[in-house]
């Protein structure tokens, strides 16, 4: 399940970050995974090292298990970011980020994914194929009616 957002700020990684949380206290064992390679967060709302990470295994320098940490709440995983890198939307792209996805759902009960704002990268597009669901997170009192009108025919769109 991915989570995105129209626009940066929609609160989308706080929601995933408590869904996991749910999921997790109510006994699933769950992966969150931080794919917003620009603006990471979820290492921070964990307190969790930002490296190894994502980033680490599509570059085929760790493997998923290696690149996973442990959090002080029982079934919680997170996978951050990683290392920074130049060209996030490249490194989504490669075929290997389908196979790390089928690999954690081996491992885990619910994989969770925080992506970057729709409206701002292509990020999320690369992902939704290999997810099977995503939410869209909106700020109502923030975001009109274009943008999330627009956010959902792009995800329609794919």
């Amino acid at each position: 399940m991915m989570m995105t957002s129209p626009q940066p700020g929609d609160g989308k990684s706080t929601t995933i970050s408590n869904l996991a949380v749910s999921f997790a206290r109510a006994g699933q064992r769950v992966l969150l995974i931080d794919a917003d390679l620009r603006r990471p967060t979820i290492s921070k709302i964990f307190g969790t090292e930002n490296e190894p990470g994502l980033a680490d295994v599509l570059t085929n320098d760790l493997t998923v298990l290696e690149a996973i940490q442990t959090t002080p709440l029982e079934n919680l995983h997170i996978m951050p970011h990683g290392s920074t890198t130049s060209e996030p939307a490249e490194l989504l792209e490669s075929l290997r980020l389908g196979s790390i996805l089928e690999e954690a759902k081996q491992h885990f009960d619910l994989v969770l994914i925080d992506a970057p704002p729709l409206l701002a990268v292509a990020d999320p597009a690369i992902i939704a194929p290999l997810v099977d669901s995503v939410l869209l997170t909106v700020r109502v009192n923030k975001n009109g009616r274009r943008p999330v009108e627009h956010a959902v025919k792009l995800l329609t769109d794919i």
